[in-house]
């Protein structure tokens, strides 16, 4: 196995192949060695025909929508990022005439996708040719983040050296580039009198050409200009005229870097100067305004910066989080259907003589406490509104970055920057870049078009509750894009970061949008995986990140610098496009300086999240005393965590769910013989007044077969209960069955008074007697004569188990027959999922309906075979012993081809359900395999 250097190179060609940046961004990984060991050269001219053009390189271009031009001096092209068009380009360039040439040049070209280009918006990825030469308008352009005390004239004042002359040229020049954009806080730029501290304006790089200024650390540094071209020969970049104060600008040498575990907090500039100062790699950050941000492309930093004092949480102090399991929306939603998958695996190869485990008080806690959430409502709108939203931007270049939930169902999609195309028709604009789904909106009208898209955004997590930074104003349940974030920071101390990792990574492993990802660990609790096969620990960081791009395989290279948001939302190949997650809790022998450039752009297949600050990271979120910041999107939050008890407790829960149910102890030797048993005791059913139906609809019937109406809905769940609770059958014990939460004991008496009045009015009891017992204790039993179908079916399958095949079929049928639906069917209680009374009537409906059609199929009856086997494939569909039954029905007839069929009934049955690995039973293959073969 590789180590050091070698390990590193081999990682970074698999995670990076032929992967860019972003739009507008540098290429950071070749898609050779050769590319690797001499980095793509980029080329900036300048507006003079004559002057020597400046080479650096990998240089991030600094016009927005226009990335590099070509290495080569004959062929000029950009590389266009999805949103620009002739026109957009033409302006760009210093004269909207150029539009026809810019048409002409590229019509037929070749795009990404193999097409040809015929108008309209360039692709993302295609090179486009520019006119040659540029017109002497063409100008740099870099970004300024506002700091207090700037304005527009104070900015070109800097620019032109405080020379008059051209101070009011540059200043209409700024305020023409960046009036009427809309800026990160959502405000747009309409007063030029009046900038906001924190907004990235577009200004021209005047004077100092890019080779002067010290590149970002994540490219290559810039070449020196030749001794014998002086920067003074050279035009300046910017359309202004012929001033001394161009001519000459003054100097600005590049600012020393020192690296910084915590981003600084604004604090007051000092004044301008151009005397080096040393600056942290993280920028400053000013206060912004009461909206999230829209751009994910990082800013410029600034040459300069003031030296700044970080402020963090006292060592005495907790930044707070929501250590309620019940907050964390998706793991609710994805644990809960998780559970529910592993049941019916569980329950699908039980045998007839399986038994039900009841399960702890503490795993019939965790699972009333899931079903008691609405979670499952909300992940369902936000799967399907991210899916309209998804195919709403094919095309367009842009994808998601995050999603915020209001507790009326209101959700706003933040975009990655604004777009000229309208939304959705469900959704309304807050801005170009933020769209809004009313709560009044219902979730099935988003099903037309979320039906066209996958899943675009399968990373994504519930971070927690969000509060704007600058006012304070809640804005909902945060949700993020761990891929189109890339790099994850969470900064502070070990005790606070701990469950907020933990949880996000369950939330991973256990999400309803994202069954498909790949969670690596490292120096995490292996409890937070839930037992998903899709996740794996790792001994240390090198060990994680390999895992990750053996995992990525060829995605980066396919993708060929798309984004997986588009690949998905267009299901492109019928491919997942499996994204990978890295989360660890870093070691002070961690070396993780590979992490920015394998996660840098984001939107490439692989995310990290790790437990310390890192430089370029997409999201850093810190812990201070009032919440967890996050400045790159101005918010506050309180994230959801996971204490190790809450983690284990879900853990068990599933792990419950997985094992293979226990067998009941052998019955008395069952008669054999297709004829009656001359010395059979008859099968006599048990008398009864009153009937519980629990094996479909939830209802109550007479002995004549007349349904019982109920006033209050809560009474005959009360019903359901204490028949399923004979042995304890307590008043304490149904209270908290039947509600989440305390109620009067009024509220209960009164329920318990209708229903026995109720049943009464159905049937008369007898003399002295209630159908409910009234008692001065705890205890509150049920009249025998009220029973229920499970308890009649029982008895008949036990009386079965002694007979011969006719004589049991003729116990088991009209029980059999009984069986209606799943049980509970069409009810919304807690309880018979959460104490395992569901597990134990499925368990008892398909034992009854499996023993009855192997009766069938021993004396040669075909159709009672299937009916037998349809009445138990009811209650749990792809259930291993039925399928295997009617497979062997259908070949005692001769009929292979329903042997197939009914294979592929049961092959969609594993499809179809969420979580499930689709890998069909050893037992059932063996079976195929037997029939098939004869």
């Amino acid at each position: 196995t590789p180590t050091g250097w070698v390990r590193r190179l081999v990682r970074v060609a698999l995670v990076s192949s032929v992967v860019v940046a972003g739009p507008g961004g540098a290429r950071w990984f070749g898609a050779s060695a050769s590319a690797a060991a001499a980095p793509s050269r980029i080329e900036w001219r300048l507006p003079a025909d004559t002057a020597p053009s400046i080479e650096v390189g990998d240089e991030r271009p600094t016009d927005p929508g226009i990335s590099a031009v070509g290495a080569t001096a004959t062929v000029d092209t950009v590389e266009a990022d999805g949103r620009i068009t002739p026109y957009s380009l033409a302006v760009s360039l210093g004269d909207a005439g150029l539009r026809d040439q810019v048409i002409e040049l590229n019509l037929g070209a070749t795009t990404p996708d193999g097409s040809s280009w015929n108008g309209g918006v360039f692709p993302q990825g295609m090179r486009v040719q520019l006119p040659m030469p540029l017109p002497a308008g063409s100008a740099l352009w870099t970004d300024h983040d506002v700091v207090r005390g700037d304005s527009v004239y104070g900015i070109a004042g800097e620019l032109c050296d405080d020379s008059p002359a051209c101070v009011g040229e540059v200043a209409d020049a700024i305020i023409d580039r960046n009036l009427g954009r809309t800026m990160d806080d959502g405000r747009v730029f309409q007063d030029p009198s009046l900038i906001v501290v924190g907004w990235s304006l577009d200004i021209p790089t005047l004077g100092a050409p890019p080779a002067a200024v010290e590149p970002p650390s994540e490219v290559a540094p810039a070449e020196a200009l030749p001794a014998e071209t002086p920067a003074a020969d050279l035009e300046p970049v910017a359309a202004a005229p012929a001033e001394p104060g161009l001519a000459e600008p003054a100097s600005v040498e590049p600012a020393s870097v020192e690296p910084a575990s915590v981003e600084p907090a604004p604090v007051e500039p000092a004044p301008a100067s151009t005397t080096p100062q040393s600056v942290p790699t993280t920028s400053v950050t000013p206060p912004v305004a009461p909206t999230i941000p829209l751009s994910v492309a990082p800013s410029v930093a600034p040459p300069v910066a003031p030296t700044v004092t970080p402020v963090t949480a006292a060592p005495s102090e907790r930044a707070p989080f929501t250590s309620s399991l019940g907050a964390a929306v998706l793991l609710c939603a994805g644990a809960l259907g998780l559970v529910e998958s592993r049941r019916r695996h569980q329950l699908r190869r039980a045998s007839t003589s399986a038994v039900a485990v009841p399960p702890s008080p503490q795993s019939v806690a965790t699972e009333r406490l899931l079903r008691s959430l609405d979670t499952t409502e909300r992940a369902v709108r936000i799967d399907l509104a991210l899916r309209c939203v998804g195919h709403h931007l094919i095309g367009t270049g842009h994808h998601v970055r995050a999603v915020l939930c209001d507790d009326d169902g209101a959700l706003t999609v933040v975009l990655d920057r604004p777009s000229p195309c309208r939304p959705p028709a469900e959704f309304d604009s807050l801005d170009d870049a933020r769209w809004h789904l009313r709560a009044h909106v219902d979730t099935i009208e988003l099903a037309e078009s979320a039906r066209l898209a996958g899943q675009p955004c399968p990373t994504l997590v519930h971070l927690g509750t969000a509060r704007d930074a600058a006012t304070g104003a809640p804005l909902g349940d945060l949700f993020i894009d761990l891929e189109a974030v890339g790099l994850l920071c969470i900064d502070g101390r070990p005790v606070e970061v701990e469950p907020v990792m933990s949880a996000l990574a369950a939330s991973l492993a256990a999400s309803p949008v994202g069954e498909t990802v790949r969670v690596v660990t490292h120096g995490l609790d292996p409890a937070v995986h839930l037992g998903n096969l899709a996740a794996e620990s790792a001994e240390s960081l090198d060990d994680a990140l390999d895992r990750a791009a053996a995992t990525l395989g060829s995605i980066p290279t396919v993708a060929a610098g798309r984004r997986t948001f588009e690949l998905r939302a267009r299901g492109t190949g019928g491919e997942a496009w499996e994204p990978v997650v890295v989360l660890a809790a870093l070691s002070p022998t961690d070396d993780a300086t590979d992490i920015p450039g394998l996660t840098r752009g984001g939107g490439r297949g692989l995310a990290v999240v790790v437990d310390r600050p890192l430089a370029d990271a997409g999201i850093t979120m810190r812990a201070t005393i009032d919440g967890w910041t996050i400045d790159a999107l101005g918010v506050t939050v309180v994230p959801v965590g996971l204490e190790h008890e809450q983690l284990h407790a879900l853990h068990d829960l599933l792990d419950a769910a997985e094992r293979p149910l226990p067998i009941a102890p052998p019955v008395a030797e069952r008669r054999h013989g297709p004829a009656s048993s001359t010395d059979a005791t008859p099968f006599v059913e048990p008398a009864w007044a009153l009937m519980v139906r629990l094996l479909g609809q939830v209802s109550v019937v007479t002995s004549t077969g007349e349904g019982v109406e109920f006033d209050r809905g809560k009474s005959l769940e009360l019903l359901a209960w204490l028949g399923l609770h004979r042995e304890h059958p307590t008043r304490s014990g149904a209270r908290t069955a039947l509600w989440d939460f305390e109620v009067r004991d009024a509220t209960f008496a009164n329920i318990v008074s209708d229903a026995r009045r109720t049943l009464a009015r159905a049937v008369a009891p007898a003399e002295g007697e209630e159908w409910i017992e009234r008692t001065l204790t705890d205890h509150l039993p049920l009249h025998p004569l009220v029973v229920t179908d499970a308890d009649l079916l029982r008895a008949r399958l036990e009386a079965s188990r002694r007979l011969s095949a006719t004589d049991a079929i003729d116990v088991l049928r009209p029980g059999v027959a009984s069986i209606t639906d799943l049980p509970f069917a069409g009810t919304d209680f807690s309880w018979p999922d959460a104490e395992g009374s569901t597990s134990e009537l499925t368990l008892l409906a398909t034992a009854a309906a499996t023993e009855l059609a192997q009766h069938h199929l021993a004396v040669g009856d075909i159709d009672g075979v299937f009916w037998a086997s349809g009445q138990g494939l009811r209650v749990l569909s792809g259930h291993e012993e039925l399928i295997a039954l009617r497979m062997r029905a259908f070949a005692l007839r001769g009929d292979l081809a329903g042997v197939r069929r009914e294979w592929e009934v049961y092959e969609r049955s594993l499809q179809a359900d969420s979580w499930s690995i689709g890998e069909p039973s050893p037992k059932l293959v063996a079976v195929r395999r037997e029939l098939l073969s004869r």
